[in-house]
């Protein structure tokens, strides 16, 4: 299971994805980096090996600091997005051994035979995940939100309560439950409440967990405050917390899909 714990920065904005999608993101740009239509001197190439070596944590905003950088990475993501779209089999198994010679070249300590078992451990390029994600990178740098939403939702489509359905992959939830006394969280399903309030709307999301003391379930309340609608974005202020973003990715008469604690979840009402 690819779990969304790698985190690729800038500005204000993150991207949680799986840390074997970061490691393939980095060495695709540096390889696309190593064409001659970037520099001829190979300047960008030589940062991006140096910079992005042990495929690390992805943060743009370090690595778009340098000013040769900023104006082609843009550039660099069309054009890796254009050839995935075009690549047949035989391409893209030309295209990996490329990439080998690039992985070779992030750290001269490694072998070659290591070299090909991480690179064999990569997901394939070809994975509708990498254009996603190639996408959402893309739209980051752009200043543009990462998530395409729904243009237009009203809290009439939201109000009530939803509960999240059954995934394979477990919400991450940025909650070190070993400072909350006995509590863990419960393979239960989310909640998600929103009711209007005098001239507003509240928004409220219960966690399902566990007490081992007492051997009993219950939620926790994790997320709660006032809410606002925009361009298809639920933004939710907490007295004294960061404003959180949800997005409406999709939405159906009994249904809406968002990405919350790391994860893709689906909503239904209930």
């Amino acid at each position: 299971m690819n779990e969304n714990n790698t985190r690729i920065a800038y500005k204000e904005q993150t991207i949680w994805t799986a840390k074997s999608y970061c490691d393939l993101l980095l060495l695709l740009l540096t390889e696309e980096s190593s064409t001659a239509a970037y520099d001829d001197d190979r300047q960008l190439y030589t940062y991006l090996v140096k910079k992005l070596r042990g495929y690390y944590e992805a943060d743009l905003n370090s690595i778009l600091a340098a000013q040769h950088i900023t104006g082609q990475m843009e550039k660099m993501l069309g054009h890796i997005i254009t050839r995935i779209k075009q690549a047949d089999k035989q391409y893209c198994y030309h295209w990996r051994q490329q990439l080998f010679s690039h992985y070779l070249a992030s750290d001269p300590s490694i072998d070659k035979k290591t070299a090909g078992r991480l690179l064999a451990e990569l997901p394939d390029m070809t994975d509708p995940a990498i254009s996603q994600l190639l996408h959402k990178v893309l739209r980051l740098i752009r200043g543009e939100y990462i998530f395409e939403t729904v243009p237009v939702v009203t809290f009439e489509q939201l109000t009530g309560r939803w509960q999240a359905t059954a995934d394979k992959t477990t919400p991450q939830y940025d909650i070190n439950f070993n400072m909350l006394d006995d509590l863990s969280p419960s393979s239960s399903p989310i909640v998600l409440s929103i009711q209007p309030v005098a001239d507003t709307f509240s928004l409220q999301i219960d966690i399902p967990v566990t007490n081992w003391a007492t051997r009993s379930t219950g939620v926790l309340q994790w997320i709660a405050g006032t809410a606002d609608i925009k361009e298809g974005c639920i933004f939710v202020q907490e007295t004294g917390r960061a404003v959180c973003q949800i997005p409406v990715i999709e939405l159906g008469a009994d249904h809406f899909d968002t990405f919350l604690f790391h994860t893709e979840l689906r909503f239904k009402k209930i």
